[in-house]
């Protein structure tokens, strides 16, 4: 099992920290930055986080509220650690930038100029970066009051971006996790992330090689593996007959990426040899309506059930029973290894 706590361990030999700060103080604090908490289908991140939270004091800041149908029990008990920041033009965001610019002004010119310019080579990235500087300007007033002593962005786009716009301003250090699309698809400003953070890590050793790449100039041991972490315990097998009816698992978020178009005629193949199987799929998203008219089609109705999106205590059951967990992720999309 990895340890998903290795971003402690990761702050602690920082030598960018605030005055010495060390984890295990009293005074130390942690921010996470995230686009969205609670997010359904990001429980790989919930995990960290959760852990994380039993051994250090954490903050969880929201870039905006979450609307997900399904709450996981561990994100539940996380929410009153949870930050949201307020409406765009709120008398809260207002303030936050005038106290900030009149309190910092060349912190916060500079760091707006870095944001600019770093992403002028994307329009998208550009306009995206500009709607969110509000909400970092309003994250470094948070964290001079809570007396935030780190930073970690979950997603090397926009999270990061915020995390390092909050950093530059208040000079608290900041990290952030890279995970997938968010390093490969359009890397602006990714470098300059890179440099500046304290530490990154990444979930695959191919991930890793890839943001050495982007930014050759940065020390190796800045860039760091921490696998998604799973408590095994939750996950034994319960040691049903062999001659009982062969069950797959399938689970993810119901996109193309994913693969799922792919694993119906696989199972479809299954049926016409006639064997005796069932295969659960767990999970939400656009392809759930085209999924289960292939399945019609298919004539798997017998075979296949579709659970809709579930809380993580209740998939635990279906890892138990079944006898093949089946991950059919498109290489475009997936680098180094899937994750569950």
């Amino acid at each position: 099992m990895s340890d998903p706590t290795n971003i402690k361990g990761a702050i602690n030999r920082s030598p960018h920290l605030v005055g010495g700060a060390r984890l295990m103080k009293p005074h130390f604090k942690i921010a996470f930055v995230v686009s969205q908490f609670p997010c359904y289908d990001e429980a790989f991140i919930l995990r960290e986080i959760d852990a994380l939270s039993k051994v250090m004091d954490i903050s969880i800041f929201s870039l905006k509220k979450s609307k997900d149908p399904v709450l996981h029990d561990e994100a539940r008990e996380l929410l009153p650690k949870t930050v949201y920041v307020p409406y765009f033009f709120s008398d809260r965001i207002f303030g936050a930038h005038i106290q900030i610019f009149f309190s910092h002004p060349i912190r916060y010119v500079r760091a707006f100029l870095r944001l600019v310019i770093g992403n002028l080579k994307s329009t998208e990235f550009l306009f995206k970066s500009l709607a969110f500087f509000p909400k970092a300007v309003y994250l470094a007033k948070w964290i001079k009051n809570k007396k935030i002593t780190h930073i970690h962005a979950y997603w090397a786009t926009y999270p990061a971006s915020v995390a390092l716009v909050a950093s530059e301003i208040t000079n608290v250090p900041f990290s952030f996790t890279g995970h997938a699309h968010d390093i490969y698809l359009d890397t602006t400003y990714l470098a300059e992330k890179i440099n500046r953070a304290s530490f990154v890590t990444t979930c695959t050793q191919e991930n890793r090689k890839h943001l050495m790449k982007v930014a050759p100039q940065v020390s190796d041991s800045n860039i760091l593996v921490n696998y998604h972490g799973l408590n095994l315990e939750k996950f034994q097998a319960n040691g049903k007959m062999r001659n009982s009816t062969f069950e797959i698992l399938s689970v993810g978020t119901l996109q193309y990426h994913k693969g799922f178009q792919y694993l119906l005629p696989a199972l479809g193949i299954l049926k016409n040899k006639g064997l005796d199987f069932k295969c659960t799929i767990i999970g939400g998203g656009p392809l759930e309506s085209d999924l289960r008219k292939h399945i019609r089609l298919l004539e798997l109705e017998p075979y296949v059930a579709m659970t809709g999106p579930l809380k993580q205590n209740e998939v635990f059951p279906y890892y138990k029973r079944a006898d093949l967990l089946v991950l059919m992720a498109q290489p475009e999309w997936h680098w180094g290894i899937p994750n569950v």
